[in-house]
């Protein structure tokens, strides 16, 4: 189901937050920046590529935060 976030997902969101101590609102604000990112042409191939990507997402979250909370 494409352009759909399935419960599997949704579950493998959860599981990742739960590792890192953060909310799965947090977590899902997260892997859409990075999955906007990707489709903007970034990549994290190799280390200085994810060292970028890394930091752009951050900023953009940041950036995002007062439209974010709720």
């Amino acid at each position: 189901s494409q352009g759909f976030i399935t419960p599997s997902q949704l579950q493998t969101a959860q599981v990742q937050a739960d590792q890192i101590g953060q909310s799965i609102e947090d977590e899902l604000q997260f892997l859409f920046t990075h999955g906007l990112l990707h489709l903007l042409g970034y990549d994290h191939e190799k280390p200085e590529e994810e060292k970028v990507m890394l930091e752009k997402t951050y900023e953009l979250l940041e950036r995002a935060q007062p439209l974010l909370s709720f």
